[in-house]
């Protein structure tokens, strides 16, 4: 079995996701880091286990309130040796870093763009929503 941390990335800093209530997702306060940026989380999980891959959900970019791309794409780098799924909502087949994984929810994709995720080329990561409405 293996374990995947979940990252919940809002306005540049790791919130503690609850409920599904994005509106009142606050910085993550934990026993592991006083801090919450993704550095200080990532390295405090990094402490407790050698994971070699997290999810990082960019929760700015899912509802359509900005990105945190950049970062993200920061954190790939500065981490080249771990794999990170990405799940930013509805996103384009591009060059992505060879750590970074698009998760793509079947929510993002009607009629119209379905196809796009032919693009892929299979480098991708599906989530249901059906799986996704289940676990809440």
């Amino acid at each position: 079995m293996q374990i995947i941390p979940v990252i919940d990335l809002k306005n540049g800093v790791v919130v503690h996701a609850k409920h599904g209530q994005r509106e009142n997702y606050q910085p993550i306060q934990s026993v592991l880091t006083t801090n919450s940026d993704i550095y200080s989380v990532l390295n405090s999980f990094l402490q407790l286990h050698n994971f070699n891959t997290f999810y990082i959900a960019d929760l700015d970019a899912i509802t359509g309130q900005g990105s945190q791309r950049d970062l993200i794409e920061q954190v790939a780098k500065d981490f080249p040796k771990m794999t990170f799924w990405v799940d930013a909502g509805y996103q384009k087949a591009r060059d992505f870093l060879p750590n970074y994984l698009p998760v793509l929810g079947s929510e993002c994709f009607t009629d119209d763009n379905f196809c796009e995720i032919l693009e892929f080329e299979k480098r991708l990561f599906c989530r249901s929503i059906l799986a996704s409405r289940a676990k809440n």
